[in-house]
Protein backbone atom coordinates (compact mmCIF):
# COMPACT_ATOMS: atom_id res chain seq x y z
CA UNK A 1 0.00 0.00 0.00
CA UNK A 2 1.10 3.52 -1.22
CA UNK A 3 1.87 6.22 2.22
CA UNK A 4 -0.47 8.64 -0.13
CA UNK A 5 0.31 11.61 2.67
CA UNK A 6 4.10 11.25 1.69
CA UNK A 7 5.76 14.40 0.50
CA UNK A 8 8.52 12.81 -1.31
CA UNK A 9 6.11 11.15 -3.64
CA UNK A 10 6.60 7.18 -5.01
CA UNK A 11 9.42 6.31 -7.04
CA UNK A 12 8.30 4.55 -10.49
CA UNK A 13 11.09 3.97 -13.56
CA UNK A 14 10.24 4.81 -16.99
CA UNK A 15 9.91 2.09 -19.22
CA UNK A 16 11.70 1.71 -22.56
CA UNK A 17 8.47 3.62 -24.37
CA UNK A 18 9.23 6.70 -22.28
CA UNK A 19 6.03 5.73 -19.83
CA UNK A 20 5.41 5.91 -16.30
CA UNK A 21 2.75 3.88 -14.44
CA UNK A 22 0.34 6.48 -11.49
CA UNK A 23 -0.18 3.80 -8.95
CA UNK A 24 -3.87 2.71 -8.53
CA UNK A 25 -3.88 4.65 -5.42
CA UNK A 26 -3.50 7.88 -6.80
CA UNK A 27 -5.83 7.71 -9.33
CA UNK A 28 -8.46 6.19 -7.42
CA UNK A 29 -7.00 9.33 -5.11
CA UNK A 30 -7.52 12.09 -7.53
CA UNK A 31 -10.52 10.10 -9.60
CA UNK A 32 -8.22 9.94 -12.52
CA UNK A 33 -10.11 7.64 -15.16
CA UNK A 34 -8.26 5.54 -18.53
CA UNK A 35 -8.35 8.14 -21.31
CA UNK A 36 -8.61 11.22 -18.84
CA UNK A 37 -6.53 14.24 -20.14
CA UNK A 38 -3.47 14.55 -17.80
CA UNK A 39 -1.15 18.04 -18.04
CA UNK A 40 2.53 17.65 -18.70
CA UNK A 41 4.71 20.94 -17.27
CA UNK A 42 8.00 21.10 -16.78
CA UNK A 43 10.42 22.83 -14.91
CA UNK A 44 13.99 24.20 -16.18
CA UNK A 45 15.39 22.74 -12.36
CA UNK A 46 14.00 19.12 -13.78
CA UNK A 47 11.10 18.80 -11.92
CA UNK A 48 7.54 17.45 -13.84
CA UNK A 49 4.13 18.09 -12.71
CA UNK A 50 1.30 15.91 -13.54
CA UNK A 51 -2.17 17.59 -13.20
CA UNK A 52 -5.57 16.18 -14.09
CA UNK A 53 -6.59 18.06 -16.70
CA UNK A 54 -9.90 20.26 -16.29
CA UNK A 55 -11.94 19.89 -19.62
CA UNK A 56 -15.08 21.29 -18.07
CA UNK A 57 -13.71 24.81 -18.48
CA UNK A 58 -12.78 24.08 -22.71
CA UNK A 59 -16.64 22.44 -22.75
CA UNK A 60 -17.86 26.28 -20.56
CA UNK A 61 -15.77 28.36 -22.71
CA UNK A 62 -16.37 26.51 -26.48
CA UNK A 63 -20.06 25.60 -25.19
CA UNK A 64 -21.46 29.12 -24.01
CA UNK A 65 -21.61 30.57 -27.86
CA UNK A 66 -23.43 27.27 -28.64
CA UNK A 67 -25.99 27.55 -26.06
CA UNK A 68 -27.16 30.95 -26.23
CA UNK A 69 -27.42 30.24 -29.93
CA UNK A 70 -29.49 26.80 -29.32
CA UNK A 71 -31.62 28.58 -27.17
CA UNK A 72 -32.68 31.48 -29.08
CA UNK A 73 -33.25 29.30 -32.16
CA UNK A 74 -35.39 26.70 -30.28
CA UNK A 75 -36.53 29.46 -27.63
CA UNK A 76 -36.15 26.84 -24.80
CA UNK A 77 -34.50 26.59 -21.86
CA UNK A 78 -31.00 24.69 -22.41
CA UNK A 79 -28.30 23.40 -20.11
CA UNK A 80 -25.16 22.06 -20.82
CA UNK A 81 -23.43 19.72 -18.25
CA UNK A 82 -19.94 17.74 -18.28
CA UNK A 83 -20.43 14.01 -17.05
CA UNK A 84 -21.07 14.93 -13.36
CA UNK A 85 -22.38 18.18 -13.32
CA UNK A 86 -24.23 21.37 -14.32
CA UNK A 87 -21.98 24.12 -16.11
CA UNK A 88 -23.95 26.29 -17.73
CA UNK A 89 -28.21 27.34 -18.28
CA UNK A 90 -29.94 29.53 -20.31
CA UNK A 91 -32.61 30.20 -18.21
CA UNK A 92 -33.45 32.05 -14.98
CA UNK A 93 -35.12 29.61 -13.52
CA UNK A 94 -32.29 27.08 -14.16
CA UNK A 95 -29.16 29.25 -14.14
CA UNK A 96 -29.10 28.65 -10.32
CA UNK A 97 -28.85 25.01 -11.11
CA UNK A 98 -25.25 25.64 -12.15
CA UNK A 99 -22.51 23.38 -10.46
CA UNK A 100 -25.54 21.01 -9.47
CA UNK A 101 -23.98 17.72 -9.31
CA UNK A 102 -26.25 15.30 -11.82
CA UNK A 103 -27.74 12.02 -10.79
CA UNK A 104 -26.37 9.23 -10.59
CA UNK A 105 -28.79 7.92 -13.70
CA UNK A 106 -28.54 10.70 -15.43
CA UNK A 107 -24.24 10.56 -15.23
CA UNK A 108 -25.01 6.91 -16.52
CA UNK A 109 -27.00 7.65 -19.16
CA UNK A 110 -24.19 10.43 -20.57
CA UNK A 111 -21.40 8.20 -19.97
CA UNK A 112 -22.98 5.47 -22.13
CA UNK A 113 -23.55 7.98 -24.51
CA UNK A 114 -27.61 7.16 -24.63
CA UNK A 115 -29.90 10.23 -25.75
CA UNK A 116 -33.13 11.07 -23.54
CA UNK A 117 -36.64 11.83 -24.30
CA UNK A 118 -39.35 12.31 -22.13
CA UNK A 119 -40.04 13.12 -18.38
CA UNK A 120 -37.62 15.44 -16.71
CA UNK A 121 -38.33 13.38 -13.28
CA UNK A 122 -37.26 10.38 -15.34
CA UNK A 123 -33.35 11.73 -15.09
CA UNK A 124 -33.84 12.74 -11.13
CA UNK A 125 -32.22 16.05 -12.01
CA UNK A 126 -32.46 18.72 -9.72
CA UNK A 127 -34.26 20.95 -12.43
CA UNK A 128 -37.81 20.66 -10.95
CA UNK A 129 -39.41 23.60 -13.19
CA UNK A 130 -39.44 21.40 -16.47
CA UNK A 131 -41.92 18.94 -17.37
CA UNK A 132 -40.12 17.85 -20.42
CA UNK A 133 -36.39 17.25 -21.33
CA UNK A 134 -34.44 16.19 -24.12
CA UNK A 135 -30.39 15.39 -23.88
CA UNK A 136 -28.18 14.93 -26.21
CA UNK A 137 -24.59 13.82 -25.16
CA UNK A 138 -21.64 15.34 -26.18
CA UNK A 139 -18.68 13.12 -27.80
CA UNK A 140 -16.45 11.87 -30.20
CA UNK A 141 -13.63 9.37 -28.84
CA UNK A 142 -14.49 10.74 -25.57
CA UNK A 143 -17.59 12.10 -23.98
CA UNK A 144 -17.45 15.63 -23.09
CA UNK A 145 -21.00 16.01 -21.36
CA UNK A 146 -24.88 16.70 -22.86
CA UNK A 147 -27.00 19.00 -24.20
CA UNK A 148 -30.41 19.73 -22.95
CA UNK A 149 -33.84 21.49 -23.49
CA UNK A 150 -36.38 21.87 -20.74
CA UNK A 151 -39.89 22.41 -21.45
CA UNK A 152 -43.25 22.51 -20.21
CA UNK A 153 -44.68 21.64 -23.36
CA UNK A 154 -43.84 18.60 -25.84
CA UNK A 155 -40.13 19.42 -27.38
CA UNK A 156 -40.99 19.31 -31.02
CA UNK A 157 -39.23 17.06 -34.00
CA UNK A 158 -37.27 19.97 -35.12
CA UNK A 159 -36.00 21.15 -32.14
CA UNK A 160 -34.37 18.03 -31.42
CA UNK A 161 -32.72 18.03 -34.06
CA UNK A 162 -31.50 21.72 -33.63
CA UNK A 163 -29.98 19.92 -30.48
CA UNK A 164 -28.51 16.90 -32.13
CA UNK A 165 -26.81 18.90 -34.68
CA UNK A 166 -25.53 21.77 -31.70
CA UNK A 167 -24.69 19.00 -29.99
CA UNK A 168 -22.23 17.35 -32.48
CA UNK A 169 -21.20 21.06 -33.26
CA UNK A 170 -19.97 21.37 -29.83
CA UNK A 171 -18.20 17.70 -29.83
CA UNK A 172 -16.30 18.53 -32.88
CA UNK A 173 -15.22 21.97 -31.16
CA UNK A 174 -14.13 19.60 -28.05
CA UNK A 175 -12.44 17.29 -30.16
CA UNK A 176 -9.82 19.74 -31.23
CA UNK A 177 -8.02 20.12 -27.35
Amino acid sequence: MLSLSSHRGVVRRVDRLGRVVIPKEYRKLHKIKISDPLEITTYENGDIILRKFDMSALLIESGQPIVDELSAATDLAVVLTDCDRVVLATALDVFSATNTRLSEKTSRFIQERKVFKGDAGELELEINSYKNISMQPVFVQDTFGSLMLLSNDNIEEWQDKVLIMAAKLLAKTMQKF
